[in-house]
């Protein structure tokens, strides 16, 4: 039987190895990435951690109030606070107390209280706050004595 070499289509079994020796490997590489959340959920919860602790030092300085940031680990939550009510923030997009659930994967440490005192300075709660996600510290936060809150290095 003589066969047309021409007229053959299709892949040899090398070819075919070598797609998938390739693809395994990315696979390998990609699908650990995609199944966890690569750190989304500890930089959202320390954006507003720091939004919190902003806004808690404005408030503090236009109300005449000294504000607090209350951060619980173990509950665990944020809470903008004034005489140790939690703040009622009404605004167009959300209306109701000022108090923030962390993402079940999230700490932040140490546990502790930021107050703020009427000229924005903050007089407890100052240092260095870890957000953590599975364990693993993501991001920091700096709450300096000058009341200047920021991301660490």
């Amino acid at each position: 039987m003589n066969v047309d070499k021409k007229n053959q289509r299709g892949f040899t079994l090398v070819e075919i190895v070598a797609v998938m020796v390739t693809v395994t490997i990315l696979a390998a590489y990609a699908v650990p990435h995609m199944m966890g959340s690569g750190g989304f959920a500890a930089r959202t919860n320390a954006d507003r951690l720091l939004a919190a602790l902003q806004y808690a030092q404005t408030l503090a300085q236009r109300q005449g109030v000294a504000t607090s940031v209350a951060i619980a680990a173990t509950t665990p939550n944020i809470a903008v606070l004034q005489n140790n009510l939690a703040v009622n923030l009404q605004n167009e997009s959300y209306n109701g107390l000022y108090k923030i659930d962390l993402h079940p994967d999230v700490s932040v440490t140490p546990s502790a209280t930021v107050i703020f005192g009427t000229n924005g300075i903050p007089t407890a709660g100052t240092g260095t706050y870890s957000i953590k996600e599975n364990g693993t510290t993501r991001f920091t936060i700096v709450v300096e004595a000058t009341g200047f809150t920021h991301f660490g290095s």
